[in-house]
């Protein structure tokens, strides 16, 4: 089992920051030079890289606290609709994501670009999401923000009324085995859609039973809006690899990945 160790706050001097948001971020700088340095190939120039990337990251914090606000604390909403304007405070993984991407989408439909540069943009985010994703559930497993149910396993993490799951330090290791899959599968030539296909079929599937563990979220029709959000991504990777596949044909990737470095 995991020791129970929560650290809140860390002070620098004179300054007391949270931890939480200095892992935050962390992950946006992490994620940011990710994806500038990976879309250098796809032709956009500085001003518009930046401008994607940086409304990429605004719009996914927006929609991440819109989702989280709406679908976890309705409550909260009824009792005070200020709320929901406080782009701040709590935030959902989902809504972040999925709001994130579908503003990219609907921006590069706008701009005419073509859809492999679409598919290669997007492709540059999923690389670099569970390299920063990783810093923000590590950031939730020190706050302890997702606790699970009571359990013996192994995973448990010893808290001070029993020991039980945390699913923000399960996500945080389940993450850090993609981001390190990742890493390997970098060494090979992939056709656009890979990457984002390869995270939604990794992650949707994962996150769906670890969210069966969880305690305190609420449940529509007996799932999490976790397990919705989880449905629509693993389909979409689904959908993705299928294209690919049809598109490209199983034997001429499996000789591109097999017989061509990818340059660094």
């Amino acid at each position: 089992m995991f020791p129970y160790i929560t650290i809140s706050k860390i002070t620098l001097g004179f300054i007391t920051i949270s931890v939480f948001n200095l892992l935050v971020i962390l992950a946006v700088c992490i994620g940011f030079l990710i994806v500038w340095v990976r879309s250098s190939h796809l032709g956009f120039n500085k001003r518009t890289k930046i401008w994607l990337i940086s409304s990429f990251i605004f719009v996914g914090f927006i929609v991440s606290h819109i989702f989280e606000i709406v679908f976890y604390n309705p409550k909260v909403l009824q009792r005070n609709p200020v709320d929901l304007l406080r782009f701040w405070g709590a935030m959902s993984s989902y809504g972040g994501i999925m709001g994130g991407l579908l503003y990219v989408i609907i921006i590069m439909k706008y701009l005419r670009l073509h859809r492999n540069i679409q598919l290669g943009f997007i492709d540059c985010i999923a690389f670099a999401f569970p390299f920063a994703w990783v810093f923000g559930r590590l950031g939730c497993a020190l706050a302890h923000d997702h606790v699970g149910i009571n359990t013996d396993h192994w995973l448990a993490v010893q808290f001070p009324g029993g020991s039980r799951l945390d699913l923000g330090l399960i996500e945080f290791l389940y993450t850090l085995l993609i981001a390190i899959l990742f890493v390997f599968l970098n060494f090979y030539r992939w056709p656009p859609g890979f990457f984002i296909s390869s995270f939604c079929i990794l992650y949707g599937p994962a996150r769906f039973i670890m969210d069966n563990f969880r305690t305190g979220d609420p449940r529509y029709l007996g799932w999490t809006p976790g397990q919705y959000g989880s449905i629509v991504i693993t389909f979409i990777g689904a959908y993705l690899i299928i294209s690919i596949i049809r598109q490209q044909g199983y034997k001429k990737i499996y000789l591109e990945q097999s017989n061509l470095k990818k340059e660094v």
